[in-house]
């Protein structure tokens, strides 16, 4: 996206045109000279401010940081995919904590690892699930006579957060992934619908990144198996 050296100043064409790419990201030109390029924010956004929090620096009153290809590169890719996050419409239910979603969580190696470990089929219910397209009743709310309670306990307003965290249907799923991974009983409940219902997980979910990259494939996992049990059942056909 960026060279790392630079023959001579840039000109004021080209800044202006880089400058107005990074508008879409929150970012502007700090500097660039024939050693490195550097970037802050353009105005502190909690949730932005916190994805690149360990990528950045405190600089001539602006956080800022300088792009190379590596930890540089990586924050822009961060930036871009927090931007994308947040075109989602608001007035989604499973937009609650959207903006707290730490970003950097899909980068971690705990997280890559689990993917690699996924077969055809598994990371097609993990893209569907991560869009937020998981079936429910409730997502079939605007069909003609459709019953939105629970097919297994009979609770109004069946989502997909209430079969994630509520249903007494896949308590033994929770309770077996929670050993696994050593998740408080409970946690479900607590977390917003961002991750019951797409596998997203917030900065509040715990202070350690690893430990929430940790969480983010346990989300996921246990929406992969509802979603594999909803399929072989054919509850909502």
């Amino acid at each position: 996206m960026f060279c790392l050296r630079f023959p001579e100043p840039p000109s004021e064409f080209l800044q202006a045109a880089i400058n107005s790419h990074l508008a879409e990201l929150n970012l502007q030109l700090a500097s660039w000279d024939a050693c490195r390029v550097t970037v802050r924010l353009r105005s502190v956004r909690d949730g932005l401010t916190r994805v690149l929090e360990p990528y950045v620096t405190w600089s001539d009153d602006a956080w800022t940081f300088t792009v190379d290809r590596k930890a540089g590169a990586h924050a822009l890719r961060l930036a871009a995919r927090y931007q994308c996050l947040l075109s989602v419409r608001r007035s989604r239910f499973d937009a609650e904590g959207i903006t707290d979603v730490d970003i950097d969580a899909s980068s971690h190696q705990t997280w890559r690892d689990w993917k690699a470990t996924l077969d055809p089929k598994e990371k097609l219910l993990l893209s569907v699930f991560r869009g937020g397209a998981a079936t429910s009743p409730t997502r079939r709310a605007n069909m003609p006579f459709n019953n939105t309670s629970c097919p297994f306990c009979k609770a109004e307003d069946a989502s997909m957060r209430h079969f994630w965290a509520l249903c007494p249907q896949f308590r033994s799923f929770r309770q077996e992934i929670e050993a696994s991974f050593n998740v408080a009983h409970g946690w479900w409940v607590r977390q917003p619908r961002v991750t019951a219902k797409s596998g997203w997980i917030t900065f509040d979910a715990d202070p350690s990144p690893a430990v929430r990259a940790m969480l983010q494939v346990a989300a996921c996992k246990l929406g992969l198996r509802i979603m594999s049990h909803l399929q072989c059942h054919d509850r909502f056909d």
